[in-house]
């Protein structure tokens, strides 16, 4: 497995895979390790030691990584199933047909999610780089290539907008119609607008309909002549002129070859990206998530909004923002706030009156030390962030009658409800058409049915905690 920034560095094996430019912190200590070419070195108080440090110590985190480029299989290539491991998270393949195979059908996806999980076709959940039959059957019959990467190193702000745009509505489009109502608001609330430019590839058909007559595009590989071919826009209809494929796919990339006005690229589309880009790229992936998490709020969207922000390598991560001590105290009295600590401690936090700490809170829930800390966060408000189921062990922790699920609190789609010792015996209730908040009354009600086979690999979230959130 892959370490990233914010995990926990299981054992000393796992610290030496790491390259060479990386950070760790040091659990209960002010001290930091940055591993270079003949070690590691120790830091403390910002001056560094540049002796060999080799020791591992339980508790310690990934601090921060360096940039390391992506050269694995990259859009439009075939996947072996030996590249699984190394694809980021976000990744989205798309199985086609083999020469002389079957079709695997179009509206077919496997999405890279946490915790080394595949996405399939939505709903199913596995772990590809297993052994197991599914995975061999599906690379056995079908060729399975990469759909789209969530970040490209090099992109400049206007590339970046562009295939945001393009993965935003595709994703949107999956969901159904009223989700790509939503999406094309959102992204006019962006500033996003379609350009198009020769060599731009394009899944989404709201964008695609609005090319004008005497476009040319071509969909598949040119040196696979059984799924390749060259189409022209004949008024609404696309005409095929070369090669065997004679329709549209709905869901597979088409690349513009020529606009009535345009035989070469724009501008924007061969430009280069410099670091004043990434630190703007940065910035939109944040407003995306806040655009879209409060239309998820407000019409309450199920995790295929994380999935599809995920696309496009937007997390809850990309707004994360630290309260200090003296901004958490200013808050209302009553207002819960969330820390999770370096050393993997964590904390559900109240704003009290009595407290006498700089923060003024209180810990109700947890198992991190004190009753404050320096990585705190709202536990929600406008821009998403909630506290997110982490663990079975840190559910079984959660008091008898916790409810948490994949919609937001005021309108949920599915929850779980933990009504017994037993975290893999949930109660389940289906209350897409609910409306208000989770109450003790709602907890009332008889479930749906149970589960015996709970698993947390989707971005599910504490709703409602009895004696907390009252």
């Amino acid at each position: 497995m892959m370490l990233k920034a914010g995990d926990l560095v299981p054992d000393a094996e796992a610290m030496e895979t790491l390259p060479v430019g990386a950070a760790l912190s040091v659990p209960g200590s002010r001290k930091l390790l940055t591993r270079h070419p003949d070690g590691w070195a120790q830091h403390t108080d910002g001056r560094a030691r540049h002796d060999t440090v080799d020791a591992y110590r339980e508790g310690m985190e990934v601090v921060s990584l360096p940039r390391i480029e992506y050269t694995g299989p990259q859009i439009g290539d075939v996947v072996a199933y030996e590249s699984l491991a190394a694809m980021p998270e976000g990744t989205v393949l798309h199985p086609s047909r083999k020469e002389g195979g079957q079709e695997p059908g179009n509206n077919y996806f496997i999405q890279r999610m946490a915790r080394d999980q595949w996405n399939v076709n939505w709903y199913g959940m596995l772990d590809m780089t297993s052994e197991n039959t599914w995975t061999q059957q599906v690379f056995n019959l079908y060729e399975i290539r990469v759909h789209s990467l969530p970040d490209l190193p090099g992109e400049t702000v206007a590339q970046f907008a562009a295939r945001m745009r393009d993965l935003c509505l595709t994703g949107a489009q999956r969901a159904g119609e009223q989700f790509t109502r939503s999406a094309i608001d959102i992204l006019a609330k962006m500033g996003s607008e379609f350009q198009p430019s020769v060599g731009l590839r394009i899944i989404n058909t709201t964008d695609r309909d609005t090319l004008p007559p005497g476009t040319l595009v071509y969909q598949g590989n040119p040196e696979q002549p059984a799924n390749f071919g060259v189409f022209k826009r004949d008024g609404r209809a696309w005409v095929p002129v070369f090669g065997t494929r004679r329709t549209l796919d709905q869901w597979q990339a088409l690349v513009i070859d020529r606009l009535p006005d345009a035989d070469e690229p724009a501008d924007w589309m061969v430009a280069a990206g410099t670091a004043a880009d990434e630190a703007e790229i940065a910035s939109l992936r944040a407003q995306a998530w806040k655009l879209g998490f409060k239309e998820k709020t407000n019409r309450g969207w199920c995790d295929e909004f994380e999935r599809i922000m995920l696309r496009s390598g937007i997390t809850k991560d990309s707004i994360a923002v630290y309260l200090t001590p003296d901004q958490v105290a200013a808050l209302p009295v009553g207002t819960l706030i969330y820390a999770k600590n370096t050393d993997g401690t964590w904390g559900l936090l109240k704003r009290t009156e009595t407290a006498r700490n700089r923060a003024g809170t209180r810990r109700v829930l947890g198992n991190m030390h004190g009753h404050m800390s320096d990585r705190m966060q709202k536990w929600s408000d406008a821009d998403g962030v909630l506290m997110a189921v982490e663990s079975h062990e840190q559910l079984l922790s959660m008091p008898i009658g916790t409810v948490f699920g994949e919609g937001t609190a005021g309108i949920n789609n599915y929850v779980k409800v933990r009504d017994t010792e037993n975290v893999d015996a949930m109660a389940f209730n289906h209350c897409s058409t609910e409306r208000g908040p989770v109450t003790q009354q709602y907890m009332e009600r008889e479930p749906s049915y149970r589960t015996t086979s709970f698993r947390i690999n989707t971005p599910w979230h504490y709703l409602y905690i009895p004696g907390v959130t009252d």
